[in-house]
């Protein structure tokens, strides 16, 4: 019987509910988002499309493949990032950037060419990047990097 009166229950108060879930009000409140941190590859030479989080050394990691910095990644510091709002978010430039690390100065050999760097991803202190070959049709290769407290990476 108690449970009986228990569904019972538990349906009357669904139904009275479920009207409010298509409600199309507008929400009392608007999310807002304010760029606290920016940082530019030498605009117009490539951009960078992956980026991986390293939470020991507070910095994100970014693929590299321009003409004059192919099949690479660089470390960018978040230590000194804020909570202020960047002044001009389309030209200010707030983040430290370490040294371009070319990843085919480690792969190419007994056969293989780096043609580019397709991805990167970070777990604990180990990072994996994707190598392309040249020509892209043969195999690629996985570079794995050990990455220290300060994001400085290691073979």
């Amino acid at each position: 019987m108690k449970i009986k009166i228990l569904s019972a229950f538990l349906l009357a108060i669904s139904l009275v509910t479920l009207p409010g879930c298509g409600d199309s009000e507008t929400p009392d409140f608007a999310p807002t988002a304010t760029l606290v941190g920016r940082y530019a590859l030498n605009p117009g030479a490539g951009v960078s499309e992956i980026v991986a989080y390293h939470a020991d050394s507070r910095s994100i990691f970014i693929t590299v493949d321009t003409p004059t910095a192919p099949s690479s990644f660089q470390r960018i510091s978040l230590s000194n990032l804020s909570s202020t709002a960047l002044a001009n978010p389309t030209t200010a430039s707030n983040l430290t950037a370490g040294a371009v690390i070319s990843v085919a100065q480690h792969v190419n050999g007994n056969g293989f060419t780096a043609g580019g760097v397709q991805t990167l991803a970070i777990a604990g202190n180990l990072m994996a990047i994707a190598v392309q070959a040249t020509p892209k049709t043969d195999l690629g290769v996985v570079a794995f990097y050990k990455l220290d407290a300060q994001g400085n990476a290691t073979t």
